[in-house]
């Protein structure tokens, strides 16, 4: 009995840290229809990144930006150019960012991308982040994600 008492004890915290995958369609709908428990995760008063969103590229970043202003009250900052970013962050307020991964690594090599307050991480179509050879930033990217 006491095994199977620990058994279940560890079960349940192994299932605990397990995250959630979502495969999404290439439509505008699939971005609000993912977007909405992300936004709904993040802590307004918090003042801190909450969410990333790793996309293929700026185009996507773009559209999960405007997805965000027509479904809540949260600030979703996408970063199509580094500098754009860089600028944007340093002046603080951002909950949500998207964009490649590339340009967010840069962000976060300048120290202008802060993952301490990570609370979730979305891989918008990852088979497209692969294909466009984001794949070595996206194991850095994901490394500084704090666990």
């Amino acid at each position: 009995m006491a095994e199977r008492d620990e058994e279940s004890a560890s079960t349940t915290k192994s299932a605990a840290t397990v995250g959630t995958i979502h495969t999404m369609a290439h439509d505008d709908e699939a971005v609000t229809q993912v977007l909405a428990p992300v936004l709904g995760r993040i802590d307004g008063a918090s003042g801190s990144l909450q969410a990333v969103i790793v996309t293929p590229d700026a185009e996507t970043a773009l559209a999960f930006s405007r997805a965000a202003m027509t479904s809540g009250d949260v600030r979703l900052l996408p970063a199509t150019s580094e500098g754009r970013a860089l600028r944007l962050l340093r002046a603080g307020g951002v909950p949500a960012i998207a964009g490649p991964a590339t340009v967010l690594v840069g962000l976060l090599r300048q120290s202008a991308l802060k993952l301490g307050g990570i609370r979730v991480v979305v891989l918008a179509w990852a088979d497209e982040i692969l294909a466009a050879e984001q794949g070595e930033a996206l194991e850095t990217l994901l490394a500084e994600v704090p666990k």
